[in-house]
Order: structure tokens, then C-alpha cells, then sequence
């Protein structure tokens, strides 16, 4: 991953917006990382993935629920859909 000075950014800019269309790009301040450039493309990705993430946890928790079931036809009449 290729990293860079906050100074060095400012001034090179345009150059890291194309670095990051090859991968993400760490901006440091005083040898710690405070940023990480990211193509957009990289981004929807990261996002998909963590949203298919909270669905893996969702599911999990249903799964481990262990309170009673309640059958189809009583939440139907329970919201008039009968």
C-alpha cells in the first residue's frame, strides 16, 4: 500500500487521486496513518462486503433466537390480512 506525507499529499494531489485507482493510499501525520485514499470503485466494494456482513450477523442472531415460533396464519390475522 503506498503511503505519504500529509504535506506530500497536499501537493501531489491530483497524482494521489490516479495512485488510488491502483489501490488504497495512507496518508500520514508525524508517522501515523490519519487517512486512507480510496478509489470509488474500492469503496462500493468495502461497503457491499461489510453490508453482507451485518446480514451473516442478522441471520446468526435469528438463528440463536430460541423464542417461540409464531405461526404465518396468526401474524396474517393479527394484521387484518385475512
Amino acid at each position: 500500500m503506498k503511503s505519504l506525507p500529509v504535506s506530500q499529499a497536499r501537493e501531489e494531489f491530483a497524482a494521489l487521486i490516479e495512485a488510488s485507482t491502483q489501490g488504497p493510499v495512507e496518508i500520514t501525520k508525524h508517522g501515523r496513518v490519519v487517512a486512507v485514499m480510496l478509489s470509488p470503485d474500492h469503496h462500493r466494494r468495502l461497503e457491499e462486503a461489510a453490508e453482507q456482513m451485518d446480514d451473516v450477523e442478522a441471520f446468526n442472531q435469528a438463528l440463536a433466537d430460541e423464542s417461540p415460533l409464531i405461526p404465518w396464519e396468526d401474524v396474517k390475522a393479527d394484521l387484518g390480512l385475512q
